[in-house]
């Protein structure tokens, strides 16, 4: 059987196809509607949908989705690949708990801090013996930048790119270093202090920006797009 895992975001959706005899396939869409799922189950009949959403789903795609054969929405009575020690987990998001599989599966015995750079920023920990800890949300970048602009008078929205200098010589500089540099220090900072606690610390970057940061980071970090993906076919294996 095929797993079809949907991580499907606020601004986008990704697809990992997990076929039973060959390597993943790993897809990206901008836009979706409820045809994208269709096609998706159609060429790939006998699958089973696994959703990861941050997004609120128009009522069609739900149904769509809930009607098929196997469907697998992740939440907190599922069983995981790790002791979860979180003290509200029924609040803890869908993508968390994929990353946690991710980490507990990829990386068994290791302290891991994973890293989710998307509309916002959430950091968590797994530690060696395969206990999920929690960690921290911080706002996104264009969640920030678009924090400046709503809640001034005059400063204007602008677009997020890196910017090479310790001094901005115009507003736009000034808020693109303020705000995307800010926030590399930000995590950099974070990274160190888990690091001072666990010192064979391994840092796991994903996410729609982690290609701004990765280069940028101070710290030893492992990129991988797909870890919300891989862990949510970690946990539909799991609760097979």
């Amino acid at each position: 059987m095929y797993h079809i895992c949907l991580d499907i975001g606020n601004t986008r959706m990704k697809v990992g196809i997990f076929h039973p005899d060959k390597d993943a396939e790993f897809l990206h869409f901008e836009h979706y509607e409820l045809n994208t799922f269709i096609e998706l189950q159609e060429q790939h009949p006998q699958s089973r949908f696994i959703v990861s959403s941050t997004a609120k789903l128009n009522a069609e795609i739900e149904n769509y989705l809930k009607s098929q054969n196997g469907f697998l929405a992740i939440n907190s009575d599922l069983k995981f690949p790790f002791k979860n020690l979180y003290h509200t987990p029924r609040t803890l998001g869908a993508d968390r708990y994929a990353l946690a599989a991710a980490a507990s599966s990829l990386y068994p015995d290791t302290n891991c801090l994973l890293i989710d750079a998307g509309t916002c920023i959430t950091l968590d920990f797994v530690s060696q013996s395969g206990e999920y800890h929690g960690g921290s949300i911080h706002p996104g970048i264009k969640m920030r930048l678009r924090a400046l602009h709503n809640y001034t008078g005059k400063l204007p929205l602008v677009e997020k790119e890196w910017i090479d200098k310790l001094v901005g010589q115009s507003t736009k500089e000034c808020i693109q270093i303020g705000t995307i540099k800010g926030t590399v220090y930000e995590i950099d900072s974070f990274i160190a202090e888990y690091r001072e606690k666990y010192t064979d610390l391994v840092v796991l970057l994903t996410g729609g920006d982690a290609d701004l940061f990765f280069y940028k980071l101070k710290n030893e970090i492992f990129a991988n797009p797909n870890l919300v993906l891989i862990g949510l076919q970690k946990i539909a294996i799991y609760n097979a």
